[in-house]
């Protein structure tokens, strides 16, 4: 995940440089590296390049209620923005690089385990080691993540100010509704308008524009 952080991350110029030496503490660590010693060197970089977040606050995924929308919104803000970022460059060609990390990450460390076992469940239906292109992974992604949404629609998590939907809504994407499916080539294209990292906001940085980020991208239904 490091790897893929390190290589899409949209956190500006200090992002690079503190994924970049935090990529190389642990690839370089002689023994086992606990969550504790990651935080600690990453801690560290903070001090020593400036802190690479601008905001403790969910600011695109802002919820009407407590405990909801918040964290997950922008997980899988994150997740979609970086399959977009690895499609548009020529960095890797492994057309897995992010999902695999998405998938790992969900695995070994979500909080919530019963929500990990559906994904990894999920994966393994839709066939996410068959993905054969960038682009591919990018509709995986988000025809998983509507599959979820399908899923959760109306359960305790959802923030009754923001249903989740199937996205995008036809208001949203006109033409990436068909009579009875999707037009995935309108769909790609809209996510990588949505999720173009030119459209990353720099709001709240004090000191350097190119610094701290806020994913602000417009909020979805999540």
């Amino acid at each position: 995940m490091l790897q893929v952080l390190q290589n899409y991350h949209p956190l500006g110029a200090k992002g690079d440089e503190v994924f970049r030496h935090l990529n190389k503490f642990v690839l370089n660590a002689k023994d086992k590296l606990s969550g504790a010693n990651i935080q600690n060197e990453l801690e560290t970089l903070n001090k020593k390049h400036g802190s690479i977040f601008s905001s403790n606050n969910f600011v695109a995924c802002v919820s009407s209620q407590q405990n909801k929308r918040g964290y997950t919104c922008s997980l899988w803000t994150l997740f979609h923005y970086l399959t977009i970022k690895a499609e548009r460059l020529d960095i890797c060609r492994e057309p897995l690089q992010v999902l695999r990390a998405i998938h790992g990450y969900v695995k070994f460390f979500f909080g919530c385990e019963e929500c990990s076992n559906h994904f990894q469940e999920m994966a393994e239906r839709r066939k996410i080691w068959h993905v054969s292109s960038k682009a591919e992974a990018a509709l995986w992604l988000w025809e998983a993540h509507n599959e979820v949404n399908n899923r959760t629609a109306g359960d305790a998590t959802e923030d009754p100010k923001f249903p989740k939907i199937q996205f995008p809504s036809e208001s949203s994407c006109s033409q990436c509704h068909k009579a009875a499916s999707w037009d995935k080539d309108a769909v790609l294209n809209f996510l990588k308008n949505m999720y173009n990292p030119d459209y990353v906001s720099r709001y709240g940085t004090d000191t350097d524009n190119k610094s701290g980020t806020i994913l602000r991208i417009t909020s979805r239904n999540i």
